[in-house]
């Protein structure tokens, strides 16, 4: 091998414990990032599910004949959800 192989050889030897504790540092984050990146998409997957039955169910409800939709009437005493004459 000529002198600059064996001085090249020999550098990275020196180095070889930081550069493989280095790779283990990034596989360990690559590893944790696509573990929460796998859960945020199985949250959406199931929030996604329990919105649709949830909205099935709804539907279900509304469309029954025991349903009956009563609505609040809250009056306005303030005036403020009429349009008053002085704004104009």
């Amino acid at each position: 091998m000529s002198q600059e192989k064996v001085n090249a050889y020999k550098a990275s030897k020196k180095t070889r414990k930081e550069d493989l504790a280095k790779a283990k540092k990034v596989q360990l984050i690559q590893k944790i990032v696509g573990w929460v990146v796998l859960a945020l998409v199985a949250a959406a997957l199931v929030y996604g599910i329990v919105i649709s039955i949830a909205n099935g169910n709804q539907r279900a409800v509304t469309t029954s004949e025991y349903f009956v939709q009563t609505t609040l009437d809250i009056p306005d005493i303030a005036g403020i959800a009429s349009p008053s004459a002085e704004a104009e």
